[in-house]
C-alpha cells in the first residue's frame, strides 16, 4: 500500500536527516572542544580519520540515539584530549612505544573489520568490498604516521593516534556487544 511505502520512506528520511545532523554537531563539537583545548586543526583531523575509520571498521553501536549521542561525545572528548596531552607531552614521548602501539591497534582492527551490530548488519556480499576499504584507511593512516616521524611534526601524529586507539576499543566493544546479544 502507499502508505507503507510513505512511512518506509519517510523513516528512511528521518534516518538520513539524523546522520547529518550528527555529522554536523561532531564536527562543532571537535572544532569547539579543540580550539579550547588549542589543537583546533588537530581535532578536525581527528574528526575525520575517526569518521573515516569508524565508517569503515565498524564498531559499538549503541541500542537508543541518546546513548549514541553520550558516547559518542565521551569518544571524542576523549580523543581531542589524548591529543591536547600528548602534545604537552611530545618533548618526553618515545615515537617508537607510539608506533608500537599503533600496529598493534591498528592489527585488530583489521582484524576484527567489519564489525556489524544487530541494528547495523553488514551484507555478505559488501563484507571485502568494506574490509579492503577499511585497510586502506589504515594503510593511509600509518603512511601519514611515518611520513609525520620522518619531517618531525609529532603534534599531527597525535590526531591520526588517538583515531586508530578510539578505535580500536569502540571496536573491541562492538564485538563483544555483538557476541552478547547474538547470545541472549
Amino acid at each position: 500500500s502507499e502508505n507503507a511505502e510513505d512511512l518506509q520512506y519517510r523513516e528512511v528520511y528521518q534516518y538520513v536527516l539524523f546522520l547529518i545532523l550528527n555529522y554536523l554537531l561532531f564536527f562543532g563539537y571537535s572544532l569547539i572542544l579543540g580550539t579550547l583545548l588549542g589543537v583546533p586543526f588537530q581535532s578536525l583531523g581527528f574528526f575525520i580519520s575517526i569518521t573515516f575509520l569508524r565508517r569503515y571498521a565498524g564498531g559499538y553501536h549503541a541500542n537508543t540515539e541518546n546513548r549514541c549521542l553520550i558516547i559518542s561525545s565521551v569518544y571524542f572528548l576523549t580523543g581531542i584530549t589524548l591529543i591536547k596531552i600528548m602534545n604537552i607531552y611530545a618533548d618526553r614521548i618515545n615515537f617508537n612505544i607510539i608506533l608500537s602501539i599503533s600496529v598493534i591497534c591498528s592489527l585488530i582492527i583489521l582484524f576484527l573489520c567489519p564489525c556489524d551490530s544487530p541494528s547495523k548488519p553488514v551484507a555478505k556480499e559488501k563484507r571485502k568490498s568494506i574490509r579492503i576499504k577499511c585497510i586502506t584507511i589504515i594503510v593511509m593512516i600509518f603512511t601519514a604516521i611515518l611520513l609525520l616521524l620522518k619531517f618531525n611534526k609529532p603534534q599531527f601524529i597525535s590526531l591520526f593516534f588517538s583515531a586508530i586507539v578510539i578505535e580500536t576499543v569502540l571496536i573491541i566493544a562492538g564485538k563483544i556487544k555483538m557476541q552478547n546479544d547474538l547470545s541472549h
